[in-house]
């Protein structure tokens, strides 16, 4: 599904199914297992990074994306303080 070292641009959440993550493609160690109501590839997208691992389907499931573009960070706090108040 992703493969370590791509561009990170878009963040994937779990609707169903298993999925695993690789810390090199070539590596048969499964690191972690994400599963619905999970996430991965957040990190990169945030700080526009390359994929730090591989993810490949472990079952069928499907995911909700939501990419880099739809995504909007606030630079302040709502009050334009940054802090909350």
């Amino acid at each position: 599904m992703l493969r370590q070292g791509g561009i990170a641009d878009t963040f994937y959440l779990v609707r169903s199914g298993r999925f695993e993550e690789r810390g090199d493609s070539d590596e048969p160690r499964v690191l972690r297992t994400i599963g619905r109501g999970e996430g991965f590839s957040g990190y990169g997208l945030l700080e526009a990074a390359r994929r730090t691992a591989t993810v490949r389907a472990a079952t069928r499931g499907e995911v909700y994306t939501l990419d880099k573009g739809s995504m909007t960070v606030p630079a302040h706090g709502e009050d334009g303080h940054g802090d909350g108040r």
